[in-house]
């Protein structure tokens, strides 16, 4: 009886650390997820940017979502819709810009 016992009470503690450990692995796991996709974003736009530059020797001058609209319309971003809240600050020359993905 007493094994009985025990061996059910080691299977509850290996369950209930078991499922803590793979909750905890969830959460990271999409902390990770979240991460790789904002870094993935932020270099679409980028080369987005680049590919404007190289068509009309300067950077969008619109600001924010402007700047993806303007993309999006010169078929140098294949989507306007961005997951991530952006702030955009080209130069005024358009020579240069300021991204930053939130």
């Amino acid at each position: 009886m007493i094994e009985k016992a025990t061996i059910a009470t080691l299977i509850a503690t290996f369950l209930s650390v078991g499922f803590s450990g793979i909750e905890d692995s969830i959460d990271e796991i999409q902390n990770e997820a979240t991460a790789a996709a904002s870094v993935m974003q932020e270099r679409e736009l980028r080369t987005a940017l680049e590919i404007c530059y190289s068509k009309n020797d300067s950077y969008p001058l619109s600001y924010d979502e402007g700047m993806i609209r303007d993309l999006y319309e010169e078929d140098c971003l294949m989507s306007d819709r961005i997951v991530y809240e952006i702030t955009y600050t080209p130069s005024i020359s358009g020579q240069s810009y300021k991204l930053e993905l939130k």
